[in-house]
């Protein structure tokens, strides 16, 4: 059974580190959220660059796509957009990583700009953005409606995940 880890930062973002190969770290502030099944972690979804309006989004998983869930899906773009209150949140991919790009364009981000020879290869990375009006995964959910819900359990001392201000 899968089940959605929320408060396993350090675990889950090293998982996410080591199989996206190309991050040393993830930089002063990152949060990780992760899906296992049977005590592994299948898929893991790192947020980190946070400016209040946009953030950061690096997803890492097993290949194949059984380990993708609507309710994975829900909780991961819910953190960014309904949480913590994002307009926007940003990816870079490979130029190089069709498959990660062809993953990203279906879950609804659009293809925003190319950054030339960003990687240590030189090789060039694709910015994507997807903005809170073009979330797909909520369904027939208002973002609007998750974001005042949130308020009142945010003032209620209940949330989601924990904001941590440091990651190594």
């Amino acid at each position: 059974m899968n089940r959605i880890i929320l408060n396993e930062r350090d675990r889950c973002a090293e998982w996410a580190r080591l199989r996206i190969g190309h991050v040393e770290s993830w930089g002063e502030w990152c949060e990780a959220i992760g899906l296992e099944r049977d005590g592994e972690l299948l898929a893991v979804v790192v947020f980190n660059l946070f400016s209040g309006a946009d953030i950061a989004m690096h997803i890492a998983a097993v290949p194949g796509r059984r380990w993708m869930t609507r309710d994975f899906l829900r909780v991961a773009f819910r953190y960014p957009f309904v949480q913590l209150g994002c307009r926007r949140v940003t990816g870079y991919v490979p130029a190089s990583n069709a498959d990660a790009l062809r993953f990203d364009l279906h879950l609804g981000f659009q293809r925003e700009g190319l950054l030339r020879e960003a990687m240590d290869t030189g090789e060039d990375v694709v910015v994507l953005g997807m903005l809170d009006r073009e979330v797909q995964v909520f369904e027939d959910e208002n973002l609007h409606a998750l974001r005042d819900r949130h308020g009142d359990e945010r003032n209620s001392g209940s949330g989601l995940v924990r904001v941590r201000r440091s990651c190594r």
